[in-house]
């Protein structure tokens, strides 16, 4: 019972360090893809 219990507290611990690891991955990963996106809009508004 106290194995599980502890599990269960590891678990929750890792599963919420995940969430804020992948809100901090995801921001800049976001910001990126924005530039990105708008780099490419833009090449692509000059070739045209």
């Amino acid at each position: 019972m106290l194995h599980k219990s502890l599990f269960a507290v590891v678990r929750s611990f890792c599963h919420s360090n995940i969430n804020i690891v992948f809100d901090v991955l995801y921001i800049p990963d976001l910001v990126l893809r924005k530039q990105f996106i708008y780099v490419f809009i833009g090449r692509f508004c000059i070739t045209i």
